[in-house]
């Protein structure tokens, strides 16, 4: 099995300055839309559709270990 690296999120820099979005009318160096990373704290943070991280020759698989949410004590 392939060890998996941690996201740090520079990927998403980087397909943000190298691709463009026909689908979000986004070209280069500006991102598709923007996520709420927390909205009590009102942090928010860049992202890219899965047409853009194709195009920009990422495989889009995900690691099981992200799809679950552990709920906050």
């Amino acid at each position: 099995m392939v060890s998996r690296k941690p996201n740090t999120g520079k990927h998403i820099d980087f397909i943000i300055s190298q691709t463009d979005c026909d689908k979000h009318n986004a070209p280069k160096g500006y991102a598709c839309f923007e996520v709420r990373y927390d909205s009590r704290r009102g942090e928010r943070g860049s992202a890219v559709c899965g047409t853009r991280i194709k195009d920009a020759g990422f495989d889009g698989e995900i690691n099981p270990s992200s799809l679950s949410r552990k709920a906050r004590p």
